[in-house]
């Protein structure tokens, strides 16, 4: 009866035993902490990026509205390269679009509704003449790095930056 009672107590012993549950416990959260710090840094990567392309319209319409022009190039050009030269190197300058239309007066831009703004219906494209309204709109398509966050947002996402300006009655 004895012996008996000592086994018992050794082989309750043993099963309350918790070496190796910390493991199991990280098996099972490690994919989804995983997870979640790829999606953290893929959406702040994607936040940088719609970041420069804002940098980049203001930038073009400050600098358009002032009738800037770089030496040797027209004002179109030059607006266009200063806002690749706004990537931050977070975004490839080669496959940024850029559209630059110009307006009589702001109401002819889509009325006043902002979200209509990115997809003009009218203008002339270029910079424009002194004292009409110009709108800048910059877009870059992102494809996410992850393939977890890919499935979440999709292959390709565009990303869009718009600015608009009145230049300015100084310039010719």
């Amino acid at each position: 009866m004895l012996k008996s009672i000592r086994y018992k107590r050794r082989r309750i012993g043993l099963h309350s035993c918790e070496h190796g549950t910390t493991l199991v416990e990280f098996a099972i959260i490690a994919p989804l902490l995983f997870l979640l710090i790829m999606a953290t840094l893929e959406i702040g990567y994607m936040m940088i990026a719609k970041n420069a392309l804002e940098i980049g319209a203001t930038a073009a319409s400050r600098y358009g509205s002032m009738g800037g022009t770089a030496a040797g190039s027209d004002r179109a050009t030059s607006i266009q390269e200063l806002i690749k030269s706004k990537s931050l190197g977070f975004i490839d300058p080669s496959k940024i679009v850029i559209d630059i239309r110009a307006y009589n007066q702001f109401s002819d831009i889509n009325g006043t509704d902002p979200s209509k703004f990115g997809t003009p219906t009218s203008g002339t494209s270029g910079a424009g003449l002194a004292g009409q309204a110009v709108l800048y709109m910059v877009s870059y398509d992102y494809i996410p790095f992850t393939p977890v966050v890919a499935a979440i947002f999709g292959t390709k996402v565009t990303l869009k930056a718009i600015s608009i300006a009145r230049n300015e009655e100084v310039f010719k």
